[in-house]
């Protein structure tokens, strides 16, 4: 049975929150940032897609 405290809570703040299991959609590691959280991307892997977007345009542009 779960500790519950007054007020009705289960005494688990934020803090708790941010040590849940978030992990990168690309790379899996663990996000701990909650800007990275909410996107679901770490900011390696978020500069490694805006890259390989551009790299993409590029070589679009390029055949055409």
């Amino acid at each position: 049975m779960p500790a519950t405290f007054p007020g009705g809570g289960s005494g688990m703040s934020e803090e708790c929150d941010l040590k849940a299991d978030v992990r990168c959609r690309r790379c899996h590691r663990a996000l701990t940032n909650p800007a990275s959280r909410a996107k679901g991307y770490g900011p390696i892997c978020i500069a490694k897609e805006a890259k390989e977007r551009m790299d993409a345009q590029e070589l679009a542009e390029a055949s055409t």
